[in-house]
């Protein structure tokens, strides 16, 4: 049982370092998947949360001056689309 806590402590503190813009991109992207399935479909609302987040940070590159844009960004939002994909199947 130690070794179990072991491994959940070492967890929780590596998903504490994840800065929470890069969370709340992850979740806009789960979140966008899960806005757009019900009237396209699980391609296209996957489709639709990579390239919102694609937009989103192109929208930071072209306003430097307020924003600052970042390809990872665009990348975790992918991953938030594509997790609402897989659990779409199961």
């Amino acid at each position: 049982m130690i070794y179990v806590s072991s491994i959940l402590e070492q967890v929780l503190t590596r998903l504490n370092s994840i800065p929470a813009d890069k969370v709340a991109h992850f979740a806009a992207g789960v979140i966008l998947f899960a806005v757009f399935l019900p009237f396209t479909g699980p391609q296209y609302a996957l489709t639709l949360a990579v390239i919102a987040g694609f937009v989103k940070e192109l929208y930071d590159g072209l306003n430097k001056e307020n924003h600052t844009p970042d390809v990872w960004d665009a990348l975790v939002t992918s991953a938030g689309g594509a997790l609402g994909f897989y659990c779409n199947y199961f």
